[in-house]
């Protein structure tokens, strides 16, 4: 089983408007190349150097203000669900 859907899951991106989409895929049998596929696609992506620990984003982005290299824009740190601190 596999799910694809949008790179942010933050509380903005919801209320905003503008949510992605995303698919469910379940293949039958044994070979599943699409399923094996994908996970290779998300194996490369998560080690690539694009990727950044969730703590580097969150203190950089969230904490102060988009000012990691990094950040696609301020995020409103009332949309989040526990409070945020360093």
């Amino acid at each position: 089983l596999s799910t694809l859907g949008t790179s942010n899951w933050s509380g903005d991106y919801f209320v905003g408007g503008t949510t992605g989409a995303a698919i469910v895929i379940q293949q039958q049998g044994e070979k599943r190349a699409l399923i094996k596929e994908l996970q290779s696609i998300f194996e490369r992506d998560w080690s690539s150097d694009y990727a950044h620990p969730l703590e580097d984003y969150f203190v950089g982005c969230i904490l102060r203000g988009a000012q990691a290299d990094f950040c696609e824009g301020e995020k409103d740190p009332s949309l989040f669900a526990s409070p945020l601190t360093e």
